[in-house]
């Protein structure tokens, strides 16, 4: 029995009418990679059981001409929404926002997932009920479509490292249902956003690990994620305060990170304080929390910070 006959079987009929998995794609200046990342989707060995839900900022006439095509072919496949230019972050939550699925992720548009890839997910989840999110192996390539470069795999789920790093790579999968009192991803965000969410998705669930290749990570450089810009690491300095991680805190960019509003998140352009989300009940992080946000608040100088950060043994 293949995976796929498993997920299909352990469900009611009437749910199959609903898609198994949601997979959330922001796409801004797509044009290059967007017919490969379509016909990757309809490759998927699941793709009757899944929905593309495609958050287009600004898109040119090529570019929806691709979409609409490619929507032609597979008319239940894709929900395409236009929009103007806004962040990854406002994206996410607006694809979220729309996602029907019992099973989210995130695929960007210059990712590469091997055609089995979605499935192997769900399938874990589907027969590991005690976890609420589930990653996996995938290889960093410098070409887009290539499917050769270094590997990266990942280590089991240990909550204590996937809160100090992101370990849980580009393909990552949840339960939408368990994730849905977490809060969407902070729209202060440029470039970390994800890292943020993953970092209370490792708080409050438990993940594991699925097995076998999940697919292609797309390293050039020059994307808001893989660029070494110093919004990258003021947007890490400002999460490893919220979280208390103040080990990991780079002194110099203390004065910008303390400009984001660590005890809130931004989502749907609604202020949600960190103190109504399920991760503030873990009283672990919400120790460290309030003792991040503290510091953040009345630290001034980086002597201060070097003190406060030798301090933080304690909570290792």
């Amino acid at each position: 029995m293949t995976a796929l006959d498993r997920v299909a079987r352990s469900r009611p009929p009437a749910l199959l009418r609903k898609p198994l998995v949601s997979a959330l794609v922001s796409c801004f200046r797509g044009e290059t990679f967007l017919p490969g990342f379509l016909e990757n989707c309809s490759a998927q060995t699941i793709a009757s059981e899944t929905e593309i839900v495609l958050v287009h900022n600004e898109p040119s006439a090529a570019e929806v001409r691709i979409v609409e095509q490619f929507s032609a072919r597979n008319p239940d496949l894709i929900k395409h929404v236009i929009t103007e230019r806004e962040s990854i972050g406002r994206s996410t939550n607006r694809a979220l926002s729309l996602a029907r699925g019992e099973y989210v992720c995130i695929w960007n548009v210059d990712d590469l997932r091997t055609i089995n890839s979605l499935e192997l997910m769900a399938a874990t989840l589907d027969e590991t009920p005690l976890a609420d999110f589930t990653y996996g192996d995938f290889t960093v390539v410098d070409q887009w479509m290539a499917t050769h470069g270094t590997e990266v795999s990942p280590p089991s789920f240990e909550r204590r490292a996937f809160v100090r790093s992101m370990l849980l790579g580009p393909f990552y999968m949840w339960r939408r249902e368990a994730a849905a009192d977490l809060g969407g991803w902070d729209e202060q965000f440029s470039v970390g956003a994800d890292f943020d969410f993953a970092i209370r998705l490792a708080l409050a669930t438990d993940g594991v690990k699925t097995d076998g290749l999940l697919g292609y990570y797309l390293n050039q450089g020059v994307g808001l994620s893989t660029s070494a810009s110093g919004a990258q690491a003021v947007e890490a300095t400002a999460i490893m305060l919220r979280y208390g991680i103040l080990d990991k805190v780079v002194p110099r960019h203390l004065r910008a990170a303390r400009e984001y509003q660590l005890d809130s998140i931004l989502q749907d352009g609604d202020w949600v304080d960190m103190s109504e989300l399920s991760v503030a009940r873990n009283r672990y992080s919400t120790s460290r929390m309030k003792f991040g946000v503290a510091v953040a608040r009345s630290v001034r100088d980086s002597a201060v910070v070097a003190a406060v950060r030798a301090r933080n043994a304690i909570f290792r």
